[in-house]
């Protein structure tokens, strides 16, 4: 609410006043609060953007005085919404106004002392509600939260006591009680969404106040100190040196029963363990099964190499699930509510494993694979907008097995030509036989960080299809799936003849360099939880060995994964976590960055690149690239200091002779495609090159 009562929605209309908080601390705010105050509780991550419209407001006030009027601050908005029609299209004043009464009113001190003074107050199992609105507010709430929880019994033996603190506060704190989620955060249904606007973004956390169970465990002088002093950047990766073929060979992994016996020495297992203890006297004195003869037919078609003992816990949870649920159905639970009962879920998750268990399911699981026909990315959509001359140098920089490529030859005429990138040498085996089938195209094996140094000549567009192709995910030695059905060594790198692989890499890290690698890509992962995975982690390869096999490594992530009840996913650790560990082994990043200003430099005046992106960073990347080398417009000249243009736009004086633009706004499957391929979820940015 504003000083005199409550604020229309949307924005801090009513704020905007003489007299009111959030005016006056604009008129007294220099540029980089400002900014900061955009970043921060305008929801603007665009650091460039932020900093440039701040610059303007602050400007504009020394010039003419402070504000009078809501307009006023509306005339510096539309001035610099050109800047941001591409990447920003539904920025508004409101944004601002919203980011300055936050900190105008101290909001976020005044919701920490809130949560902090109604938990002393509340009786133990008591509830406290909050309705969040906007993305700091629901920050706030899960660093209360994770300043107040203490660690389980399994995490507590993972992580080194003189890290327990630091990532625990809890640990060496006096208080009598815990805080923790009651359920997962609701979100407004539907039809109460389309009532209120508001609602749209509403989202409810409910925390309990619990007891705790033991006294402080680590003593309060190894709290001491930063828990984020030791995150530091690793030293990168071997990327170039062969590895031979004899060390690639000995970090395969192991096979199957393998697999499933290190999973059952997890917590996961620990109760399959009880059901072997409770009844395998049924199946003999030795442990061996004896199923009837048209059991033995029936099952023998789909699981001919399952041991004795996996027979008897396949039956063991069978008639585990089938009691529970004839009690679930006497509570008066249908038949989806039963499907949805965490005890049968788990169940169900055993017995899955247990079928995909075996050479012939795997070689099946390969096959069908393979079969699989690989459907390309916003096809249509990207070529469209990358051929714009028939007889022009185009260059595919992610070949994978060639799909967009072919559909960028049909468009090219007879006097075209297409190179291409890959560092797989799979990838290049297909390359080299459609160069063999079509004299305009030619295969290159080198990674396409080396653009500007492999391409000699002037290109007239760049295609960039950014991330893994679906064959190296459907590839089970490759390591990039997380799915237990592709369970393979954990090598995670582009081009196994160079590098080492992840298995390898994560036995000579430290927790703090490994945390850092995790939070480079994982934003949804908020502090302290990459350094409580990472010291978890490395703690369960000291105690258990290496993670050989991608399986293990999920199997530990679903382990730590339970412990997170807010409003993740259920791969909220799984995927960016492989993801991470992926980019950092292959230098995506800076492989990226370099690729992108090797690009510009060949591309033709008005040649085009199109970028299709699938994770946060790279987005990131692409819009600062955009920022660094963009022009400002007349009107933005005239609305910043002069000072201040070329450290606002680094294009106006890094010697270079082109700009840099987004030739459309970023471009997004449709919903007929992501139905058809369920991988095509990803954003495609149209970058163009102007002459200056």
């Amino acid at each position: 609410d504003g000083p005199d009562g409550p604020e229309p929605w949307p924005g801090a209309w009513a704020d905007f006043r003489p007299g009111a908080r959030s005016a006056a601390w604009l008129q007294a705010a220099d540029a980089s609060a400002l900014a900061a105050a955009l970043r921060a509780y305008a929801s603007l991550h665009d650091v460039w953007l932020a900093e440039r419209l701040a610059e303007a407001v602050a400007h504009r006030r020394l010039e003419r005085g402070p504000y009078a009027s809501l307009a006023e601050l509306e005339e510096v908005f539309a001035t610099m919404r050109p800047e941001c029609e591409e990447s920003h299209p539904h920025l508004e004043v409101g944004q601002l106004l919203r980011a300055m009464r936050v900190v105008a009113a101290g909001e976020i001190e005044q919701l920490e002392g809130a949560l902090d003074g109604a938990f002393r107050r509340l009786v133990l199992g008591g509830r406290c509600a909050v309705i969040t609105y906007s993305p700091w507010e629901a920050e706030v709430v899960k660093r209360f939260l994770h300043a107040h929880e203490e660690p389980c019994s399994e995490i507590t033996a993972a992580i080194p006591q003189d890290r327990l603190a630091r990532l625990f506060p809890m640990l060496a704190s006096d208080k009598p009680y815990l805080v923790r989620q009651a359920s997962q955060p609701f979100r407004e249904n539907v039809s109460d969404a389309s009532r209120f606007d508001r609602g749209r973004s509403g989202m409810l956390h409910v925390l309990e106040k619990v007891p705790r169970q033991a006294a402080a465990v680590v003593p309060p002088q190894l709290s001491s100190g930063d828990a984020r002093e030791l995150i530091l950047e690793p030293p990168a990766p071997p990327f170039g040196a062969a590895t031979g073929e004899a060390s690639a060979a000995e970090s395969g992994a192991p096979g199957m029963a393998a697999c499933l016996s290190l999973c059952c020495a997890t917590g996961v297992a620990s109760m399959i363990s009880r059901f072997w203890t409770r009844r395998l006297g049924s199946f003999g004195s030795e442990g061996s099964a004896v199923l009837p003869q048209e059991q033995q037919q029936h099952d023998g078609e789909h699981l001919p190499e399952w041991t004795p003992e996996q027979i008897a816990q396949f039956e063991c949870l069978k008639r585990d699930i089938a009691a529970r649920k004839v009690l679930l159905s006497d509570t008066g639970q249908s038949l989806r509510q039963q499907k949805k009962d965490a005890q049968i879920v788990e169940w169900t998750k055993q017995i899955n494993a247990l079928h995909c268990v075996g050479a012939k399911y795997t070689a099946k699981v390969e096959k069908r694979c393979c079969d699989r026909s690989h459907i390309p990315v916003l096809l249509e959509e990207s070529v469209e907008h990358l051929v714009v001359s028939t007889d022009g140098l185009y260059v595919d920089c992610t070949f994978g097995r060639g799909g967009h490529t072919r559909s960028v030859l049909a468009r090219l005429a007879a006097g075209g030509r297409l190179k291409a990138f890959d560092v797989d040498p799979l990838a290049v085996q297909v390359g080299k036989a459609l160069e063999r089938q079509d004299t305009r195209f030619e295969i290159l094996h080198h990674p396409f960080g080396r653009f500007f140094e492999v391409v000699r000549e002037s290109v007239d567009g760049v295609l960039m299809d950014l991330g893994v192709s679906s064959p190296q995910l459907d590839d089970s030695s490759r390591g990039f799936s997380i799915k237990g059905k592709k369970d393979g060594p954990l090598d995670l790198r582009m081009n196994q003849q160079v590098g080492i692989p992840a298995s390898e890499w994560l036995q000579t890290v430290t927790a703090g360099q490994l945390a850092w690698v995790i939070g480079a890509t994982c934003y949804r992962l908020e502090a302290p939880l990459p350094e409580r995975l990472a010291e978890a982690l490395l703690q369960r390869q000291r105690e258990r060995g290496p993670f050989a096999t991608t399986g293990q490594l999920v199997t530990a992530l679903e382990e730590f994964g339970k412990e997170l009840t807010d409003d993740r996913c259920r791969d909220v650790l799984t995927h960016p976590v492989f993801v991470a560990l992926r980019v950092f082994l292959n230098r995506e990043m800076q492989q990226f960055e370099a690729a992108l200003e090797g690009i510009f430099e060949r591309l033709k005046p008005h040649g085009r690149c199109v970028v299709i992106c699938f994770n946060r960073w790279e987005m990131a990347a692409i819009r600062r690239f955009v920022r660094e080398h963009e022009a400002p417009s007349a009107q933005v000249r005239e609305a910043l200091p002069q000072a201040r243009l070329a450290d606002l736009y680094p294009s106006l004086a890094n010697g270079k002779r082109y700009w840099v633009r987004q030739a459309v706004r970023p471009v997004k499957p449709t919903p007929e495609e992501l139905r058809r391929n369920q991988r095509s979820k990803s954003m495609m940015f149209v970058l163009e090159k102007v002459p200056r």
